[in-house]
Formats: C-alpha cells, sequence, structure tokens
C-alpha cells in the first residue's frame, strides 16, 4: 500500500541584532513498494475452466491502492522507454502472442468452438521518472481457460412412409430432421419386417433422385422427402404393408466432449 512521507524543512535566517524568524515548509512524496495486484473481481473468464460459449469479453481486475495502475503507454514510454507499459494479450491453441491491446485489462472476440486461450497482463504503477532509478513496480500474470459448446445430437421426427399402389415398389418416406448446433446431419436409413425385433442397416439402397439422403441441412421447418425403390433392394421378397417398418435416424459426424 503506498504510504505518504512527510519532510519538515527548517529555514533559519539569520538577521542582525541575532532576532531569528523560522519558516516551516511541507513536501510530501508518494512511496510505492509494491506492484499492482488482481482485485475481489479476479479473471473472467476463471483460469483453468471451460466455458460454453466462444464470444466472451475477457477481462482482469487489477488494482494498485499506491500510485494507482498506469494506462497510459504515451505517457509511460515516454519516461521509462517502450517496453514498459500496461497491456492485454493472448494467444489461442499456443499459436503464440500475436494480438496485444495497451493500456487495457480487457477484451471482446469471438473463438472457435474448442479453442484453448492464454491470456497475459502486463500492469504497471504509475511511477514517474524524476532522474531517479526506481522504475514502476510490474505486475505480470498469465491464466488459460477452454471454449467449449456441447455438441447437441441432431432429431429426426415426424417419421412416416407409404408403398406406392401402382406395382412399381416405390416407398415414399417423409422425415424432419434438425440440430441444435445448426451442424448438416448425415441420414441412416433401417428397415425391419419382424415388427421391430431387429433392423437391417440399408447400405445400398437405390433413391430416386431427389432424394433427402446423406447429408442435409439441419431445419426444424422443411419436411424432408426420400423415394427408396425398395423393389431393387429387396427383389425377392414380397411384403405386406403391416410387416415392414421403416427407420430414419442422424448423426452430425461430431464426436467430442467438454472435459
Amino acid at each position: 500500500m503506498g504510504k505518504r512521507l512527510v519532510f519538515i524543512l527548517f529555514f533559519v535566517l539569520l538577521i542582525p541584532l541575532y532576532n531569528v524568524v523560522e519558516s516551516t515548509l511541507s513536501v510530501s512524496f508518494v512511496l510505492d513498494p509494491e506492484p499492482p495486484r488482481i482485485g475481489g473481481g479476479g479473471f473472467f473468464p476463471p483460469p483453468d475452466t471451460i466455458i460454453p460459449e466462444t464470444t466472451l469479453t475477457i477481462s482482469a481486475d487489477v488494482i494498485d491502492l499506491g500510485a494507482g495502475v498506469w494506462r497510459d503507454y504515451i505517457a509511460s514510454s515516454s519516461e521509462w522507454g517502450d517496453s514498459v507499459f500496461s497491456f492485454i494479450t493472448w494467444s489461442v491453441n499456443g499459436a503464440g502472442f500475436a494480438d496485444t491491446i495497451r493500456d487495457a485489462f480487457s477484451f471482446t472476440r469471438t473463438f472457435s468452438n474448442r479453442d484453448t486461450v492464454e491470456v497475459c497482463i502486463n500492469a504497471i504503477d504509475e511511477i514517474h521518472n524524476y532522474d531517479c532509478s526506481c522504475p514502476p513496480n510490474i505486475l505480470h500474470t498469465c491464466w488459460s481457460f477452454i471454449c467449449c459448446v456441447p455438441n447437441a445430437n441432431p432429431q429426426v421426427w415426424d417419421v412416416n412412409f407409404a408403398q406406392a399402389t401402382d406395382g412399381s415398389h416405390l416407398v415414399d418416406i417423409y422425415y424432419f430432421a434438425d440440430d441444435e448446433n445448426s451442424d448438416p446431419v448425415r441420414i441412416h436409413l433401417e428397415v425391419s419386417n419382424d415388427g421391430g425385433l431387429t433392423w437391417d442397416v440399408v447400405d445400398l439402397v437405390t433413391f430416386i433422385s431427389p432424394s433427402d439422403t446423406g447429408w442435409v441441412e439441419a431445419s426444424d421447418t422443411e419436411r424432408r422427402h426420400i423415394i427408396w425403390d425398395m423393389g431393387t433392394d429387396y427383389p425377392e421378397c414380397f411384403f405386406e404393408e403391416s410387416d415392414i417398418m421403416v427407420r430414419v435416424w442422424g448423426d452430425d459426424g461430431i464426436y467430442y466432449r467438454c472435459e
């Protein structure tokens, strides 16, 4: 904590006839032996945490109870040189500290999902150069965190189908597919002819173009349509409508955990 020291200077003037006149002058100096420190607000995001978002305002609560924190690059560098100033800087995935903001301890930025971010601050107290050898005290500290938005499973719903009655053995399949993270959805088709006890994954199905198969864009409003040539895939089978079941499900091809 900064302390104020008061020096009392006594001036004694000798006047003829030995009369003495005394004058008192008070001069104060600020002594600040400690560097800035992190205040009660701490760091945000907190060190070693996983943040479920990618657009953040990163900050550090920097205080100095003596001379105060110096946030004037032009003044501090002119008195102590270009390397002595307050700033905040950051690195993404260990790629080096390429971005630096002078005279600040916060910034806002959008990162990519699953980025590891390391942030460093440099804070100096406002000690001026009065031709002495007492440079500003410096706080330099770093912390890191991870941006990781949990991956939501895609949803496929309202699946129904109908077999053509014209002898073409075509089957119209309808469904909706959406993803909370707006990721594309990869569609899979499975067929059961035993009431759902077992399911066959249809890998080499024949579709009539256009059909919403493979990868589709996520949408909670667009009804998808597959035209399946069941007769080509299962020429030896003749199912009654009540004997066959069709199942549609999806994945987004993204496999990770935020941990």
